[in-house]
């Protein structure tokens, strides 16, 4: 089960030895955890954005807005499926009583 205890050792092992975690839900990866510098790192490039040209850090914001645009348009898909309706409530409590998975990155 995945509760609040967990996480937080989690986020503990992820700060003290900079690995990656995957977040699975029945199987399937749903989530990476790690630190917030690499994950920089990883999106913005080891020196930063300060040396990019403009055109690359227009490219970069533009992506960033993209993946924005697309979470916000999951959110409203999210909220008018019938799932997401207060009768069907009793399905999400079962959905949610099956818990994660927690693999980490090797």
């Amino acid at each position: 089960m995945f509760d609040k205890d967990n996480l937080n050792k989690i986020i503990k092992l992820i700060k003290k030895t900079g690995d990656k975690v995957i977040i699975l839900n029945e199987g399937e990866p749903v989530l990476v955890m790690m630190g917030f510098k690499d994950y920089e790192k990883m999106v913005f490039g080891k020196s930063g954005f300060g040396d990019l040209t403009n055109e690359l850090l227009i490219d970069r914001i533009n992506k960033e807005i993209a993946f924005y645009k697309e979470e916000e348009k999951d959110k409203e898909i999210e909220a008018i499926r019938p799932e997401s309706n207060p009768v069907n409530i009793k399905k999400e409590e079962e959905i949610a009583d099956r818990g994660y998975e927690i693999e980490p990155i090797k």
